[in-house]
This record gives structure tokens, sequence and C-alpha cells, in this order.
């Protein structure tokens, strides 16, 4: 599996090349969605999105979310409550 860096607006984001059986799921589940007419749900967008070999919007999704939070420094970390 290949990782690329590519950008989004300024977002770092991941470009992952996958095997052909996960496209092929990608494919059934853009499919089924469009057959069921179901077409305005997050996931049938990032069927589209990766079927076309567009970024995957969940990772803009997750990269946005860390950049509201903040880092995170786990190491670092005190406990202040007390026993």
């Amino acid at each position: 599996m290949t990782i690329n860096i590519i950008l989004y607006y300024g977002i770092p984001l991941k470009r992952i090349t996958m095997d052909k059986t996960s496209y092929e799921n990608w494919v059934r589940v853009k499919e089924m969605f469009e057959e069921s007419g179901n077409t305005d749900n997050f996931y049938y967008k990032r069927a589209c999105a990766i079927v076309n070999g567009s970024p995957d919007p969940l990772d803009r999704v997750i990269d946005k979310k860390k950049l509201q939070d903040g880092p995170q420094d786990e190491g670092n970390q005190t406990n202040t409550s007390s026993h």
C-alpha cells in the first residue's frame, strides 16, 4: 500500500493506493446507494470520491478535528486529581 501526502485547501491529506478488492467494494457501496436512491449522505459522498480517485473526505474531517483540538502531548500529561 502506497501513501502519498497531498494538500486540500492547505490541509495535508493522505492518498492511499488500495488493492483491487477494496476498490471493488467501494464501487459496490456507491452502486448500492444509487440503486436505493439514498445518495444524500456522507458515506455515499465518500464512496464517490474514492471511486473517482479523489481524496477520502473522511481524512479532511479527521485532519480538521485535529487542527481544532490542537496538538496532543500525551507523554507529558499530569494527573491533577487527588486520591
